[in-house]
């Protein structure tokens, strides 16, 4: 049976993006890492203090140039490590400051927020 472009696209965004019942996906991170723990567990290190530096951007950011800002490094960092539920908010969100009310910042805010913590919980109990 041949492959069309799009069956061969669509296997390849399927592992790219493994469903999983966990905040990261550890066989991405390991190709990442080359399979070193150690260097694994200072990446997820860093992407804990990062993540948490973004997200204080994030509330301070004012002008859409800072909110674009700290999403896509929240974006970039995320999808290192293959926290791909963040990425995927993180770029919905990246081209859309909610500038009409606060309230709207905040519920963007909170449920990356909410995310990153599921994600910094699950990286605490790894390493």
């Amino acid at each position: 049976m041949a492959y069309g472009a799009e069956q061969i696209f669509e296997e390849l965004e399927e592992e790219k993006h493994p469903c999983s019942n966990k905040p990261i996906d550890l066989v991405h991170l390991s190709r990442q890492t080359f399979g070193n723990k150690d260097l694994e567990n200072e990446v997820l290190g860093l992407f804990y203090k990062h993540s948490q530096q973004c997200l204080t951007r994030l509330r301070e950011a004012t002008t859409p140039k800072q909110w674009a800002e700290a999403m896509h490094s929240i974006k970039g960092s995320s999808r290192g490590i293959g926290a791909w539920e963040i990425g995927e908010l993180a770029e919905k969100y990246e081209c859309t400051h909610p500038t009409e009310t606060e309230t709207e910042k905040e519920k963007a805010v909170r449920k990356i927020e909410n995310l990153i913590n599921k994600t910094n919980k699950f990286i605490k109990n790894l390493i």
